[in-house]
């Protein structure tokens, strides 16, 4: 009997080739499909091209994937954020990943990016890689059978490794970097999203554009 590497093993799943190219693409599209937390703290997936878009995440302690039948390990994130009104803040969540994923990242993964494998910080949180998940064989088993179709396991894919975090509007620079911890104690920061500068103006651009918007719905109704 044959022994297939993890990586040859996953590549045998039928549409994995399929999949692939769909998740590249995927990534194409600023913040397509990722999990927003809602008031209850579950889970769903959402299609939002807007990489401004403020987190829908409110006092969640710990941050989850699309399911607890796999097993995980637990991340540390450390981040700064501004608040509706544009406070500072500062929060420190644990996220908790497929199991695996911090020793594949290390086998597989480039040594000298310092942000690892962060794939990106935006407003509304951030998302990991989702390329080291094919070596996560016991999340792999649990997703492929509650999954079926392509859309579904991109969707747990990205579940998986992204989300909304605690603090309105998420900020990182090299004056306030986003620090991520593995398992393992090794820490990567990813400091080239938003400064706090930028982040202030950005939500009084926002704020601006919504009470234009709601001046402009009052007037259609009295008209």
């Amino acid at each position: 009997m044959r022994t297939l590497l993890a990586s040859q093993a996953i590549s045998a799943i039928p549409e994995w080739h399929e999949w692939q190219a769909m998740s590249r693409s995927f990534k194409r599209l600023e913040g397509a499909f990722f999990p927003v937390s809602d008031h209850k703290s579950e889970t769903k997936a959402v299609f939002v091209t807007n990489m401004w878009r403020p987190s829908s995440a409110r006092e969640e302690r710990a941050l989850f994937g699309p399911s607890r039948d796999y097993r995980s390990e637990e991340w540390i994130l450390d981040y700064f954020y501004l608040d509706e009104d544009g406070h500072l803040g500062r929060n420190k969540i644990s996220a908790f990943l497929p199991q695996g994923y911090d020793t594949a990242y290390k086998l597989h993964g480039d040594p000298g990016r310092k942000e690892g494998p962060i794939y990106k910080v935006r407003a509304w949180g951030t998302e990991f890689s989702c390329r080291y998940l094919e070596f996560c064989l016991d999340y792999l088993k649990v997703r492929n059978q509650n999954a079926k179709t392509i859309q579904e396991r991109a969707t747990w894919d990205l579940q998986a490794v992204g989300w909304d975090l605690p603090g309105y509007y998420t900020i990182a620079s090299e004056e306030h970097p986003f620090t991520a911890t593995s398992p393992s104690g090794r820490e990567y920061i990813y400091d080239f999203w938003s400064t706090e500068e930028q982040a202030i103006t950005q939500l009084r651009e926002m704020r601006s554009r919504s009470v234009k918007t709601s001046d402009a719905k009052q007037r259609r109704r009295r008209s």
